[in-house]
């Protein structure tokens, strides 16, 4: 476009540097934009303060479920929560394990999924310790939070390995299913990445029925990529019917039809 312009006479100016930068949100100035920042660490520090809190307590016999925790946290935000028409019922995880299949959309997922599906277990990488040690340490004393190394290797099949290690997570924990998110990572675009199929074909070896619960908004409630916090946001959920293991001749059958509701649901 410059070589046409010189071509033809026309003077072009370089942009200035300003131009250049990412514009902020309109009505967003330098100074709202540090207060942003602000409070998405206080709310940080106090969702650490709090998990310390709840550590102390559990260490004491006294145990506050995680529901009713991250519940509290998004009364704080005023979140909302909606179903779409075509959404079913969540199956109960009292009775027996469920495996939770969401999408993951940034840290604001274990707040809004954990409350949204009566407070069951997470699995998560072993990073997430670090990134909120005070929480890590309350799930894990508490069983709700399942943390693995995803660069390890493992001789005898991750299969077999994961199998494993969601009976034995489980078994200090029997009241609850678990949250999984199987796409392997955080996802912002308006549709799901492919389903790894390791974790279906746990859920199928284990015989855990499997249901997917897709989310929108979950970034917008808690944004730690921008360093901001949303209030009175509407997470919009989509809740599939309940797959079962038994109900198919064949892992792969079973893995074929949770991915087309994968789909469906978004």
């Amino acid at each position: 476009a410059t070589k046409r312009f010189k071509a033809a006479g026309i003077a072009m100016a370089p942009l200035e540097e300003p131009l250049l930068r990412r514009a902020r949100p309109v009505g967003e100035t330098k100074m709202s934009g540090v207060w942003h920042s602000v409070l998405f660490f206080l709310f940080l520090a106090y969702v650490q303060a709090t998990c310390f809190l709840c550590t102390c307590l559990l260490v004491l016999g006294f145990s506050i479920s995680q529901g009713w925790l991250t519940a509290h946290y998004l009364t704080l935000l005023r979140t909302k929560y909606a179903t779409t028409t075509a959404s079913h019922p969540v199956m109960s995880d009292s009775e027996g394990p469920v495996m939770y299949l969401a999408n993951h959309r940034s840290w604001g997922d274990f707040w809004t999924d954990v409350a949204l599906l009566g407070g069951p277990c997470v699995v998560a990488r072993r990073l997430v310790a670090v990134a909120v040690p005070a929480s890590a340490a309350f799930g894990l004393l508490e069983g709700r939070i399942w943390l693995f190394d995803r660069r390890k290797k493992h001789s005898g099949g991750t299969t077999a390995f994961f199998a494993e290690f969601y009976k034995r997570c489980r078994s200090c924990c029997l009241d609850k299913g678990v949250i999984v998110y199987p796409e392997g990572t955080r996802n912002r675009e308006p549709r799901g990445f492919p389903l790894k199929p390791g974790g279906l074909a746990v859920a199928y070896r284990l015989g855990w029925p499997v249901q997917v619960v897709i989310s929108t908004n979950k970034e917008m409630v808690t944004d730690e990529i921008k360093g901001r916090l949303g209030f009175g946001v509407t997470v919009v959920t989509a809740v599939s019917a309940p797959f079962m293991p038994s109900d198919f001749d064949s892992s792969d059958a079973f893995i074929e039809a949770v991915k087309t509701a994968w789909g469906n649901m978004w």
